[in-house]
């Protein structure tokens, strides 16, 4: 499989895994992704997944990307300027009050 850095991703393996719980996700109201990055970006059929998610959720969508880096990958500049996007930058400041600031986010939703 293709290599980021010292691993090799195992795209089949990982879309065994990942595609499905990416389906069928309608009836959730809130969605978690851990994570849209360099490794995940090596599918094809996981960015088509990330884009059709984005575009037809209804809910709260909660996703983990990468710092911003010189070669930011294109899926993560796509969904940071999807409409109704927020990026929340986590830091060793605010790292404990987050959980508590995204739940307060998905609240003022209700």
């Amino acid at each position: 499989g293709p290599k980021v850095g010292p691993y090799t991703v195992h795209v089949q393996d990982f879309e065994g895994i990942a595609l499905p719980c990416l389906r069928n996700v309608d009836s959730r109201p809130v969605l978690l992704i851990d994570e849209i990055g360099k490794m995940e970006a090596k599918s094809n059929k996981f960015t088509a997944a990330i884009r059709k998610v984005f575009n037809e959720f209804n809910g709260t969508i909660i996703a983990t990307i990468p710092k911003p880096s010189a070669n930011p990958l294109s899926l993560v500049e796509e969904v940071k300027g999807m409409p109704n996007t927020e990026i929340i930058t986590v830091s060793t400041q605010n790292r404990n009050s987050v959980p508590q600031q995204i739940m307060d986010m998905i609240k003022d939703k209700d």
